[in-house]
């Protein structure tokens, strides 16, 4: 029987708290020189958050921004998460 559990934080959001959970039991019979029958069974319980990303289509400068500095300024903070810490993937 193989088990597993881990969790993990989110940097963009301190109060994400994302678990992950498998457990995936098997058992094996040998019937006889000819015959094995091999039952398999997975189980996954996950409840996580996608961490967000920022993507632009072009470059910075068609929107009148020269790097990332020009974003921080005008308001974006890529640390930050824009989800909401209610909603996650089950």
């Amino acid at each position: 029987m193989n088990t597993t559990y881990t969790t993990e934080g989110n940097f963009q959001n301190s109060k994400v708290h994302n678990n992950y959970f498998a457990i995936t039991p098997s058992l094996s019979w040998k019937v006889n020189d000819k015959v094995d029958v091999n039952v398999k069974y997975e189980l996954f319980d996950n409840k996580a958050q996608a961490e967000q990303n920022f993507s632009l289509m072009g470059t910075l400068s068609q929107f009148g921004y020269s790097g990332i500095k020009d974003l921080e300024n005008a308001g974006l903070d890529y640390k930050k998460s824009y989800v909401g810490s209610g909603l996650y993937n089950k």
